[in-house]
């Protein structure tokens, strides 16, 4: 089908591994969805490079994308959900997915609403039918054989839950993943960039998750993977909460030991605060660990520039030698024009507006600023003049540059300091708690308890159980820790393997929308493996530092990257996009829309929604793809405009007109 792109043809060789077989899809029917009041059933015929849904705000574009998500995994992405595993993430979206369609769908068509997709995987073809409030059920089910043969007959299984079961296994072993869950993982939170615009590329626990599975690892490997780390968070947990019971317990003995008046149960709200202090000590550790990562790179930079100062004096220096030899004039020396670039003086370090100032007044009254001694003015060569001029202008852009990064520097120490006494602070009052009487607040020994001696045995007995439970939580925490880690290193090997493929394509699509050269590396860390974003040389380790509209297109680059790396080159990979159009200026909406081409003229392929307008990123789209690789679908006519849609339903028309053309227009011919 995409034999005939040449010059736009974007065709990575990928290393091969353990690759999955990701379904592509064919045709999607909607039947009874009220939310679209126009139609009482709608046809789409996905089978294409970009299949393009474009409509209006508010008539259902992200419920069509979720809608086409739940037919093939019985579940509708939880934005409040956060991922912890695989499995929990299945097990926990399975209640939010049946209620999902509540609301879009009238309750008279709850019993008729229902989504068909056909798709294939590998040589198989899977037809299947889901109801709409049915996430653990299929209504119906076909899969054919490479000729057409049935291999499944979904009217021979008793059940809605058995056909919805034989799918599954079916299509667990078609794809090549461990479980049904992690085929819902890869599909809803990998190949899916929705309207929660959940970003992977600063979600960690996430992305290990999808990096297991893109540089080959076994999908049971992967799998196992998950269950270390989150193995290891439980039994921290767990040890965490049997040593906070021990030392009650010790204390309650301590207490009898010394004759205490009364032994109460502990109060709730001093359990709520040790744990919420608790909560604080590991963030603020985290934020400590953060600050002192970004100060050792800001030091680093600071040394840099440093050594590029000293570079560039001594390349100066030079310079005046050769091409001055003996004349002296002061202007032309490095320590005097550095002085008046930076306003601080470069020999004894005083910085003052009136350094300048004063050095010129010397100047002009023909003096050394030194020893004040009658100046000699030799007249310099134009290319001379020019070249020193060159080299005092780099100067005072490092010297800015140095005290930029000193001042930040600066206001890092003291975030760094902040942090640090903050964490202090929160760890003596966390002390606090297993020390002082504070935790003995009400009740006593009388209340039919038993005696002192039947107490201390009590709290001796609990203070050894939880201790011991402690230490074998512990323990398990440190065997899955180690596990974990050994995966890990199983992951950096991978990665070391497919690098040379996989960073070459992020460069590549985050170029072409950025403009700005990227580079990416793997980052271990004790909670998941993640990578770390450099923009220009320059580390980006949090979301933040980044623009709303880069961060969603990077990590739309991320996704396509992984996609393809992830993806058996038969079957090739298709990526869900609600198009977030709306954060990108104008500037940046035809680069978008080239980034998308350039995943699409491969052979992968982007389902995707946006809005009807007169962006760019739509017609760049359609013109590099042109009819044979792409196929819009108007979508105004499905439900009923507003108001104001209705008075300028002249201009959706206008803007789709647009589109189309670039389209018709577009394809091999206009990129050649």
């Amino acid at each position: 089908m995409y034999s005939d792109v040449t010059t736009m043809s974007y065709q990575p060789q990928m290393t091969t591994g353990h690759k999955l077989r990701l379904p592509r899809l064919q045709q999607m029917h909607l039947r009874h969805f009220t939310l679209f009041q126009n139609r009482r059933e709608i046809s789409a015929n996905l089978d294409t490079g970009v299949f393009c849904l474009v409509g209006a705000n508010g008539l259902g574009k992200s419920t069509f994308l979720a809608a086409l998500n739940f037919g093939m995994t019985g579940i509708v992405a939880n934005p409040q959900r956060k991922f912890e595993s695989v499995e929990e993430y299945y097990t926990d979206s399975v209640s939010y997915s049946a209620n999902y369609f509540r609301g879009r769908i009238a309750q008279t068509d709850h019993p008729v609403a229902e989504v068909e997709i056909t798709f294939t995987v590998a040589t198989h073809t899977y037809e299947i039918t889901r109801g709409m409030f049915d996430p653990l059920a299929l209504r119906a089910l076909r899969i054919l054989g490479p000729d057409n043969d049935v291999l499944v007959a979904g009217e021979d299984l008793p059940t809605d839950s058995a056909r919805q079961s034989a799918y599954a296994e079916n299509l667990v072993r078609d794809v090549r993943v461990s479980s049904f869950e992690q085929f819902v993982f890869t599909q809803l939170l990998v190949c899916t960039f929705d309207e929660r615009r959940h970003l992977i590329f600063w979600d960690s626990p996430i992305l290990e998750q999808a990096l297991y599975l893109a540089f080959g690892l076994d999908p049971e490997r992967a799998q196992q993977a998950d269950t270390f780390r989150r193995n290891a968070a439980k039994f921290e947990s767990q040890a965490r909460n049997l040593q906070y019971q021990a030392t009650i317990a010790r204390r309650r003995l301590e207490g009898l030991n010394q004759q205490t008046a009364a032994i109460p149960d502990i109060d709730a709200d001093v359990l709520a605060r040790f744990e919420e202090l608790t909560r604080n000590r590991d963030e603020g550790s985290n934020d400590v660990d953060r600050l002192r990562g970004i100060l050792i790179e800001s030091n680093l930079r600071l040394a840099s520039i440093r050594a590029d100062i000293a570079a560039t004096r001594t390349e100066y220096e030079v310079v005046f030698q050769e091409r001055l030899g003996a004349m002296t004039d002061p202007r032309a020396n490095v320590l005097i024009g550095g002085s008046i670039a930076s306003g601080r003086c470069e020999l004894c370090g005083t910085q003052s507006d009136s350094v300048p100032t004063a050095i010129r007044n010397e100047l002009d009254e023909g003096r050394c600023p030194l020893c004040r001694s009658p100046l000699a003015h030799p007249s310099l060569e134009p290319e001379d003049a020019t070249a020193l001029l060159q080299l005092d202008q780099r100067l005072e852009s490092l010297l800015n540059e140095e005290r930029a990064i000193e001042g930040e520097i600066g206001q890092l120490n003291q975030d760094f300091e902040r942090a640090s006494l903050s964490l202090e602070e929160t760890k003596r009052e966390l002390a606090s708690y297993e020390a002082a009487d504070a935790l003995i607040t009400s009740a006593g020994i009388a209340g039919g308890i038993g005696s002192v001696s039947d107490l201390q045995r009590q709290y001796s007995a609990e203070f050894e159980d939880a201790t011991s439970r402690r230490d074998d939580y512990r323990q398990r925490r440190d065997a899955s820790r180690a596990e974990y880690k050994t995966v890990q290193q199983e992951l950096a090997a991978a990665y070391a393997d497919a690098q040379r493929e996989f960073v070459p394509v992020f460069r590549d699509l985050a170029h072409s929308f950025l403009g700005l050269e990227v580079d990416i590396q793997l980052d271990f860390r004790e909670a998941a493996v993640g990578l770390i974003l450099s923009v220009e040389d320059t580390r980006r380790r949090e979301f933040d530092q980044l623009s709303e509209s880069q961060r969603f297109f990077v990590d739309i680059a991320l996704r396509m990257a992984i996609a393809q790396q992830l993806a058996n080159p038969e079957s090739h990979s298709t990526l869900f996009i609600d198009t977030p159009e709306g954060s990108l200026d104008i500037a940046y909406e035809a680069r978008a829309g080239s980034m998308f081409a350039r995943f699409a003229t491969g052979g992968s392929r982007i389902v995707m929604t946006a809005n009807i307008n007169t962006s760019q990123l739509l017609q760049r789209l359609a013109s590099m793809c042109g009819p044979d690789r792409m196929r819009l679908l108007r979508m105004t006519d499905w439900a009923r405009l507003s108001d104001v849609q209705l008075a300028e339903e002249a201009l959706f028309d206008q803007a789709f007109a647009a589109i189309e053309a670039a389209l018709v227009g577009g394809g091999t011919s206009s990129n050649e």
